[in-house]
């Protein structure tokens, strides 16, 4: 008698998505208003939680990046 296998064992993962950080790509900041509305949108975007720590912190051709140590479970 053939037995489904299939019916025998259900599989569920169960995931955690944690937010680690972000990444920014400045677009043509022609003036130094550009470039303080460009920077306070980072600063109005980054976690609220001033005790998370930063392991990485890159700017480099018009890049910025930034990754904690921990990250964020959402």
């Amino acid at each position: 008698m053939d037995v489904d296998r299939t019916r025998l064992l259900e599989r569920r993962d169960h995931c955690i998505e944690t937010f680690m950080g972000s990444e920014y790509t400045f677009h043509d900041l022609p003036t130094v208003g550009h470039l303080r509305r460009a920077l306070q949108e980072i600063l109005d975007d980054l976690p609220e939680d001033d005790s998370l720590e930063i392991s990485t912190i890159e700017l480099h051709r018009g890049q910025f990046f930034y990754l904690m140590k921990e990250g964020i479970v959402q």
